[in-house]
């Protein structure tokens, strides 16, 4: 985020009251200085399998494209942030016609 619209942002949440869910609040601060959000593919909140089973949970190449990651206990995001961080090597998935 850049640091004038953060100063925007922190202009705007002067004029509110405050509002208990983070998100939320910063969504009203966006509404207040006109700025629209955008999806961005790296924020996955939902979606994530929680069975403690699935490959998908320890797999650090899906998570190495994440921004914002929900679902896993402090000590596994740790992890995940080293081997993410790591010289990791994805491969890419291809699809052949």
């Amino acid at each position: 985020m850049a640091g004038s619209l953060v100063a925007k942002l922190f202009k705007a949440s002067e004029t509110l009251d405050l509002y208990p869910i983070d998100d939320v609040f910063l969504g009203m601060c966006l509404e207040v200085i006109k700025v629209n959000p955008i999806m961005h593919e790296g924020f996955k909140t939902f979606g994530i399998v929680r069975n403690k089973n699935s490959k998908m949970n320890k797999e650090p190449c899906f998570f190495r494209s994440m921004l914002v990651v929900h679902k896993l206990l402090p000590p596994e995001l740790l992890q995940m942030w080293e081997l993410v961080h790591s010289n990791l090597t994805c491969s890419r998935k291809v699809n052949i016609l």
